[in-house]
């Protein structure tokens, strides 16, 4: 069925629906032997390479006739001669037409054998080339190949047309040799996308591919831009067989590296300047060399890559095959301009560079961490470039002594840093948010009271060394006990430590040995990320769920950030280096092993330029941040305390207020005689006050007072006394304390006594509030009453609060201030 179809006429669409695979696969093989069949008899009939070949072969002819002419004329003469000699000359009768007979089977049997060892070459070379082949000598295959056509193309002219038909195997065997013409080109090209490419083997396939195409020399630039571009990207494939030869993406970066770099070097010695040339007129490249040392008039016959068992055997050989050699067509020149060269090498380097803008990028997205782009940096630094590399670049067009690290990789690794940077951050949050949420979520353990003054023998040093260690003050046990930090909550916070550490390790040493721009980029965007990380930090934690909200949790989580500047040294490493040789993270930036290792340029690069700009406002968010806290805290702790009792009447007098003071008053009467009396003041504030008051610091206490800021404490103070006054105002409105002067007493010095121990000369609003509500109740007493009893009103609230201070002293802020007025 396939037979049938016209090639020429010829429908893709009509012979997909009407035939199955197989007979397409038929046609597809008629079709390529007729195109090859076609090329035979073109160039057959147009003599392609060899038309001085025909031109000589017809030149023969002519002289075959010009010679058979010639013997028919010697032929007559030789027979007149013998008839003259049958009559006249007998005794000089001679046997030439012996000789004449020889000397035609001589040349006959001469051209018979050079066919007969034109068709034994033919069936040697295909061993031969495939032998090529195997060693990668495409160079060697190439010229046999073409040596190959050559023969065969002789066997079919004229003069050899009649002797070669008797050997049906001429023509058999160079259907074999035919298919080497794919075989090798292809070899060629594979070999020219190869990563590890050599001068010699490049220059060696490109020759070969130009002699297989015969096409003019400059597509030679053409295809090499083309198969190294092929190259570079192979080996950022993310699937197949290169892919799979690179089992890291740091291997694969450096590769593509090496390849770039190795390309501009081939372009340069290939069709440049290989440094072998001896002389001025030389040819300079690798290329130009292999092509002239074959195609060049006093280059060595092709036939001598042939060995035999008998070198005479050889010698049967016309001499147009014998001293055979590959030639370009007449109308190419092998020569290559410079300014092609430069054209050829900015184009590769522009598809490269527009290649870099997607693969390389996505490749290097894929670099888990900075620690291996630190090796990337490192090893691409440490590749080799030739020792004549600003020749090199300079020849080729290019930037002098350009960096293709720094120019294609550099900007894409210092991107993926900072997302790096910016990512591990996230996760960091993310991992200590989850951290702290799970101890929220535990139920409290052993009272915080208790861990506290609750001795051990972990607490005090073991020796003055640990005990002057200030690196870690995690490890100070004592110290934790003092700021109320429990072991699980110092966990947390190491371990959000040395996840800031190691990413600060990291990025240290990726900027060690970077430039004084990359440093001053990487880090202003490290420490913006820091800032932003732990603001991210502090909003999570504000937003966080899943717990109940008690005094205990919210003192927790402002202790919590608090504790973040003082407990992690890496957080403050990253915007204030430290130094100091007792640091854990001091050589962090720059260590001096490492700085002993790099350049001199390297080492000059130390980070330790100091923001304490951000660091003031990374900790003063923290700062702001733990009071909003404590500020709920405080509400919540507000929400705790006790009522007081409102109700008033006899019961009152019996058991609110404590024993009253009796004083003796002695006065001159009218006859100036000395009299006695007795008063009784009160002594103390009221019960209800006193046990309020005990009760809120016995709260206060549970919750570590020393550990509150001093604005806490006062914000305490504040809702206390304001609490206090308008539980005073209430009981100065009811009608019992207005008709009660000993009710009215004694609240006069309840108030009196919250004045001087709470109020502060500075809370001029709410000492005016007291001082107005103390003269409500003072006007519930008689004038000439409260004149004898003031002083000793007043002695006796100072006795009190001296008295009471010290059990109330949490509770009091201004204490420099109360000791004055107290005395």
């Amino acid at each position: 069925m396939a037979k049938s179809v016209e090639l020429l006429n010829i429908d893709v669409d009509m012979l997909f629906k009407q035939h199955n695979v197989a007979e397409i696969d038929l046609v597809h093989k008629r079709l390529q032997g007729e195109i090859e069949l076609k090329r035979e008899e073109l160039r057959t009939m147009v003599g392609e390479r060899y038309r001085d070949l025909l031109k000589a072969a017809d030149t023969i002819g002519e002289m075959k006739q010009t010679a058979g002419t010639i013997i028919e004329n010697i032929d007559r003469i030789t027979v007149r001669c013998q008839q003259l000699n049958e009559h006249n000359l007998i005794g000089f009768r001679h046997s030439g037409n012996d000789y004449q007979r020889l000397q035609k089977k001589h040349s006959s049997d001469h051209s018979f054998h050079g066919v007969i060892v034109q068709i034994k070459l033919l069936t040697s070379l295909p061993e031969m080339i495939w032998s090529s082949i195997d060693r990668e000598d495409y160079f060697v295959a190439t010229q046999l190949f073409i040596f190959a056509r050559h023969v065969s193309t002789g066997l079919n002219l004229d003069t050899e047309r009649e002797t070669a038909r008797k050997f049906p195997v001429a023509a058999k065997q160079w259907q074999v040799l035919s298919q080497f013409f794919y075989t090798i080109q292809q070899a060629c090209l594979e070999s020219l996308g190869r990563e590890e490419l050599s001068v010699p083997v490049a220059s060696k396939s490109l020759a070969s591919w130009l002699l297989l195409e015969s096409c003019p020399v400059e597509r030679v630039l053409a295809v090499f831009t083309e198969r190294r571009t092929k190259a570079f990207l192979a080996v950022l494939e993310e699937h197949g067989s290169e892919a799979e030869r690179y089992g890291k993406v740091k291997d694969k970066l450096l590769a593509s590296l090496r390849v770039l770099i190795g390309t501009v070097r081939l372009f340069y010695e290939c069709f440049l300047d290989d440094g072998l040339a001896e002389g001025e007129g030389t040819v300079g490249g690798g290329f130009q060399r292999e092509l002239h040392q074959i195609t060049d008039d006093q280059a060595v016959p092709t036939i001598e890559l042939i060995r035999s068992e008998d070198p005479m055997i050889l010698q049967m050989v016309p001499e147009v095959i014998s001293k055979f050699r590959p030639r370009l067509q007449p109308s190419f020149s092998s020569e290559l301009a410079e300014t092609e060269i430069r054209r050829s090498a900015s184009g590769f380097v522009k598809s490269i560079e527009d290649a870099i803008s997607e693969r390389l990028r996505r490749l290097v997205s894929l670099v888990p961490s900075i620690k291996t782009l630190h090796d990337i940096k490192t090893q691409a630094y440490a590749i080799e470039k030739p020792p004549n590399w600003t020749t090199i670049t300079g020849r080729l067009g290019l930037e002098e002594g350009i960096d293709f690290y720094v120019t294609f990789y550099q900007r894409l690794i210092n991107d993926r840093v900072q997302y790096i940077i910016k990512s591990s951050w996230s996760e960091t949050v993310r991992q200590t948010a989850a951290e702290l949420l799970q101890l929220l979520q535990k139920p409290p353990g052993t009272e915080l009271k208790a861990f506290v003054w609750r001795e051990s023998l972990e607490d005090v040093p073991l020796n003055l060394q640990a005990a002057l260690e200030r690196s870690n003050p995690a490890a100070r046990k004592l110290l934790m006990k003092a700021r109320a930090y429990p072991p699980a909550f110092v966990t947390l916070l190491n371990a959000f430590n040395e996840r800031v550490l190691a990413l600060v390790r990291d990025v240290a040493s990726f900027l060690a040995t970077s430039t004084r721009t990359e440093v001053d980029d990487v880090l202003a965007f490290f420490r913006e990320c820091c800032v932003q990380g732990v603001a991210e930090l502090v909003t999570t934690i504000k937003s966080a769920a899943g717990y109940e909200p008690t005094v205990d949790r919210y003192a927790l989580l402002a202790r919590f950030l608090i504790a973040i500047a003082e407990l992690c040294p890496a957080l403050r490493e990253c915007f204030l280096p430290n130094t100091t040789a007792s640091s854990s993270v001091a050589s962090v930036w720059c260590p001096v092993a490492r700085r002993s290792s790099l350049s001199s340029a390297a080492a000059a690069i130390t980070v330790s330029e100091e923001d304490p700009e951000r660091w003031a406002k990374v900790s003063g968010l923290l700062e702001e941040e733990s009071l909003r806290f404590w500020s709920v805290w405080v509400q919540r702790f507000h929400e705790s305390w006790p009522p007081l009792p409102v109700e008033m009447g006899y019961g009152t007098l019996l058991n609110d207020f404590p024993s009253w003071e009796t004083v003796t008053i002695e006065e001159n009467d009218e006859n100036n005689q000395p009299i006695q009396s007795t008063i009784r003041v009160p002594s103390l504030p009221s019960i209800p006050l006193q046990r309020f008051l005990h009760h809120v610091c016995d709260l206060l206490n549970e919750a570590i007072p020393q550990t509150i800021p001093r604005a806490i404490v006062a914000q305490i103070v504040e809702l206390l006394t304001t609490d206090l006054r308008r539980y005073y105002e209430q009981l100065a409105a009811d009608e019992f304390t207005a008709q009660n002067q000993s009710i009215a007493l004694q609240y006069y010095l309840d108030l009196r006594f919250l004045q001087l121990m709470f109020v502060g000369r500075e809370q001029k609003q709410l000492s005016e509030q007291f001082t107005q509500l103390t003269a409500r109740f003072k006007s519930y007493v008689d004038p000439f009453d409260f004149d004898v009893f003031y002083t000793h009103l007043n002695t006796n609230v100072k006795r009190s609060v001296g008295k009471l201070q010290h059990f109330l002293g949490v509770l009091v802020c201004q204490p420099e201030q109360l000791s004055t007025l107290v005395g």
